[in-house]
């Protein structure tokens, strides 16, 4: 069995041979913070225009990705991101994180009166089934009436791709118990892939290509129409840029 250094290398190779993208492997470890500034504000927004003005998806009622675990939420990053969605890991049971950091889009949901839908993902096991109606009650309890689907691991999978469960440990009872789990990992990360991006198409009020389209031309009529604002000299003379 090849070692986490072999594995690293291989990795490395593939990415360096172009097989493999190298934004396709997310190192949660890693990270650069940028807090550098702009010469003025007006470059500024020119430079972020592209990255940080994009039209919602989903009229309001965008769904919420929830995973039980962070690798697989850094694993599904990249789509959410495309499709615009919320994405969160409970990594266990956490009633605190839901009121910290879930709650306020969930609040800003209903002050746009529009209710989402939760997709969930998690183990095939006692805990993750105790994770996920945990997350649910939790969720139900705050009084949001929120539709809930577990995407995966499902009944239906196990079946249809044939998945063999492991033993596991459950730590939370002494002596520990032994159970059977059939874990996320157990299905690819591209069959994951098709599962989420199936249910958000599913999901969409109107195909992405329209979207897209109205948004390329609302940034272009912006860009635009700042260009046209510093070429009047006194605003020119204001942001530095004559």
């Amino acid at each position: 069995m090849p070692d986490a250094d072999d594995v690293s290398d291989a990795l490395t190779s593939l990415r360096e041979s172009g097989d493999i993208p190298w934004n396709d492997i997310v190192d949660e470890t890693r990270f650069i913070n940028n807090y550098a500034g702009y010469l003025n504000l007006a470059e500024g927004l020119l430079e972020k225009l592209r990255y940080i003005v994009e039209l919602d998806y989903w009229g309001g009622k965008y769904p919420l990705i929830l995973t039980e675990s962070r690798s697989l939420a850094g694993t599904l990053r990249p789509l959410c991101n495309e499709y615009r969605v919320l994405l969160a890991s409970t990594n266990g049971q956490c009633t605190g994180f839901f009121h910290t950091r879930v709650k306020p889009y969930l609040d800003r949901k209903l002050h746009r009166k529009v209710i989402g839908t939760v997709l969930y993902l998690g183990d095939h096991d006692k805990a993750g089934n105790d994770i996920e109606a945990h997350s649910q009650a939790t969720v139900d309890n705050a009084g949001y009436a929120l539709s809930w689907e577990r995407l995966a691991v499902t009944e239906a999978q196990i079946v249809q791709y044939g998945l063999t469960p492991i033993d596991k440990i459950d730590t939370r009872y002494k002596p520990h118990r032994k159970y059977k789990a059939t874990e996320c990992e157990a299905l690819s990360q591209k069959l994951i892939f098709d599962i989420v991006r199936e249910a958000l198409e599913e999901l969409l009020p109107e195909p992405l290509p329209s979207v897209l389209a109205r948004e390329k031309k609302q940034r272009e009529l912006l860009e635009a129409a700042i260009q046209a604002a510093l070429r009047n000299p006194l605003v020119a003379r204001y942001f530095g840029t004559e």
